[in-house]
């Protein structure tokens, strides 16, 4: 098997964290809510988790639509390849494990920060990317649905206004990438203020691919896992035409474990 073949099979596993795509949409409608309470903060640090210092979860695949997904773009189903469920693992600091199942063979990604490790123990494959130059790349809480203070040392957010998604009043930001680099894509937010999550992401490609709406996040019934501390159950990602591609849910999620830092060395 050509040695870039079996790259991108331990790399299916990247990709239940993180899944890229193409597309243009009609962003979801703004609606004005009507200031009749304190203002929510316009400034998006105050809306970043705190008090979650590492988490145990299990992430499975629950719902593709193969023809749907293609219309994002050819790996975006790559999390629906990915069998039984994927145990997810998360340290402060943007440290990730995730340990999964690909064509049967056991696989791990390990992310420090910038620094991303896939492994195949079967194959002897072992990869290392550094996506320090790649930040719309590096995977973080906020591809869960959570704005934590690390990913904000490189990434920033406008503040658009207050809406309404689904008769909950949000906060919604425009969150784009610090410094000269040369990742010129953005993302649009809603943010429930209660609970911190997210409930919406629109993924925005680069500039240069025309700077259109590529896919849509929409994180579903946050349950309260620790005092102040909320999850998704769910995780929906629909495509540029507003079709469901896939859905996955989160299970078991034990929050402030003690994860000790052996499980995160590469």
């Amino acid at each position: 098997m050509p040695f870039l073949h079996r790259i991108a099979r331990a790399s299916w596993l990247a990709g239940a964290l993180t899944v890229m795509g193409t597309g243009q949409a009609t962003p979801l409608p703004a609606t004005i809510v009507p200031i009749d309470h304190t203002p929510f903060s316009h400034n998006l640090s105050d809306y970043a988790v705190s008090g979650l210092r590492d988490f145990d979860t299990s992430m499975k695949a629950i719902f593709h639509d193969d023809q749907a997904s293609r219309k994002i773009g050819r790996d975006a189903g790559l999390i629906y390849r990915l069998k039984g469920n994927v145990h997810v693992l998360y340290k402060e600091g943007s440290n990730f494990r995730a340990d999964g199942l690909v064509q049967g063979m056991r696989a791990t990604v390990t992310i420090n920060d910038t620094r991303q490790t896939y492994r195949v123990s079967a194959l002897d494959i072992k990869q290392t990317v550094d996506l320090s130059k790649a930040p719309g790349k590096r995977t973080s809480l906020f591809e869960l649905g959570m704005i934590s203070q690390h990913y904000l040392s490189y990434a920033q957010g406008e503040f658009l206004g207050e809406r309404l998604l689904d008769g909950v009043s949000c906060v919604v930001f425009k969150i784009t990438f610090k410094g000269p680099n040369q990742d010129t894509s953005h993302r649009t937010v809603w943010i429930d203020p209660r609970t911190r999550i997210t409930l919406r992401r629109e993924e925005y490609l680069q500039v240069a691919q025309g700077g259109k709406l590529r896919d849509i996040w929409v994180y579903r019934d946050p349950q309260e896992v620790a005092p102040g501390i909320f999850f998704p159950a769910r995780m929906e990602l629909d495509n540029s035409d507003g079709e469901k591609a896939g859905e996955t849910a989160f299970i078991n999620t034990r929050v402030n474990v003690g994860l000790s830092d052996n499980l995160f060395r590469r």
